[in-house]
């Protein structure tokens, strides 16, 4: 608990403001977990390598858009930024979006590329024994 806690507090000293490290919190909720939740509930094809390689290439494509934007929302990206010339301030807050959307193509290609695994083996039927009466 106490290196969270020491985490927590580092990320709140470079991000002084709360709305926006919410903001981000959910950001990488949405781009991760809510795909593989909803399309796990409901689609019987996926199973757990799709929601777990899914989650990963959300969370990977939100969190590198994260640190290779200059800003969060508005506000300069002082927590973790690395210089560059592809993603500019233009794309701030539409990587969220695109997270998501690498999570939802990654889990229905991971779900259409593996077979389903079947629920149970076959059961062999036994037939039943006939005694003739008044045989012990």
């Amino acid at each position: 608990m106490l290196p969270m806690a020491a985490l927590g507090a580092i990320v709140a000293l470079r991000v002084p403001q709360t709305g926006i490290l919410l903001t981000l919190t959910f950001d990488l909720l949405l781009a991760s977990l809510v795909v593989p939740f909803i399309l796990g509930l409901f689609w019987t094809r996926g199973d757990g390598v799709a929601v777990a390689v899914s989650a990963v290439a959300g969370i990977g494509v939100r969190v590198g858009c994260f640190v290779l934007t200059p800003t969060i929302y508005g506000v300069d990206n002082t927590l973790l930024y690395i210089p560059n010339d592809l993603v500019s301030a233009d794309v701030d807050g539409w990587t969220t979006f695109l997270a998501a959307l690498v999570s939802l193509m990654v889990y229905v290609s991971v779900a259409l590329v593996r077979r389903p695994v079947a629920s149970s083996a076959p059961v062999a039927t036994v037939e039943p024994v006939r005694v003739p009466v008044g045989v012990r």
